[in-house]
């Protein structure tokens, strides 16, 4: 079980680690209704609350990377701290590519072909956190 202390923890030292030069984001843990609340608020895709980690909210000219410690807790139950640590830096990764492809997504094609940028991006980068991912989305189905 993480604590939200851990996850800002990895979320920082996964910044660090970005291969490329973005100005580093807010991390921030929202309660299940400040989530819910603004999961929808940038995108275009359908909100999955239950299944969403993390995402990447734009807001006041600032970027801000939030998580639910939530739903991050329900995917790693049961699993070895490592794999814990790993899922985090994965889906902070995710967020950071988001933030650095930064295009304008107006349609919901735009919105999932910035997912698949993010995703390949991130499977380039990180080939084994890129399967943590895929893994747990090959789990869901």
């Amino acid at each position: 079980m993480m604590d939200e202390a851990e996850i800002l923890k990895i979320a920082d030292h996964t910044y660090k680690i970005f291969p490329y030069k973005i100005k580093k984001p807010a991390f921030k843990i929202f309660n299940k209704t400040l989530f819910i609340k603004y999961l929808g608020k940038d995108s275009l895709l359908p909100p999955h609350v239950d299944t969403t980690p993390a995402f990447r909210l734009h807001i006041g000219g600032e970027e801000c990377v939030c998580f639910s410690k939530e739903v991050i807790n329900r995917f790693v139950k049961g699993k070895p701290k490592s794999e814990e640590e790993d899922f985090v830096k994965a889906i902070t990764l995710h967020e950071l590519y988001h933030i650095k492809i930064t295009k304008e997504v107006i349609t919901k094609e735009e919105a999932m072909l910035a997912e698949d940028e993010a995703n390949i991006s991130l499977a380039k980068d990180f080939p084994e956190l890129a399967q943590v991912l895929t893994d747990l989305s090959d789990n869901m189905d």
